[in-house]
């Protein structure tokens, strides 16, 4: 199933629409942003059902002795740091080309402009090792 950019956003948007809607109460009561960011995707696999949706998902592909761990390159490849999306719609025991979607689940507007760099890096072919 091809889904484009803009039907991308729109499933997006409904998820968001349904965490707000459907799960009031957990705005209400203030839980934390993991909790959040689960009920978030459950909605979103059920509207993306032919890839897998992961919370903090930090593998990529696996062999008979070890997983592969997903990186992120530093300042021009000096530095490398372990890292992971909030949330992540792609196709396990795979590579950087079946990652679909990454996603950062933010309660308030704090470290925004560090999640947009780490989402960057995620996105780039060249970001994963």
């Amino acid at each position: 199933m091809f889904i484009d950019k803009r039907s991308v956003a729109e499933i997006i948007m409904s998820c968001v629409d349904k965490l707000y809607n459907k799960d009031k109460y957990l705005f209400d009561c203030k839980v934390c942003e993991r909790c959040l960011m689960f009920r978030f995707a459950y909605y979103l696999q059920i509207k993306i059902s032919n890839y897998y949706v992961d919370c903090e998902f930090n593998k990529m592909g696996f062999n008979y002795y070890k997983h592969e761990t997903k990186v992120e390159t530093i300042d021009q490849g000096k530095i490398l740091k372990k890292m992971y999306a909030d949330i992540i719609v792609h196709k396990r025991n795979s590579n950087i080309q079946d990652n679909f979607i990454c996603l950062e689940i933010k309660k308030i507007r704090r470290k925004m402009n560090y999640d947009l760099e780490r989402l960057k890096n995620m996105t780039r072919i060249n970001g994963f090792r």
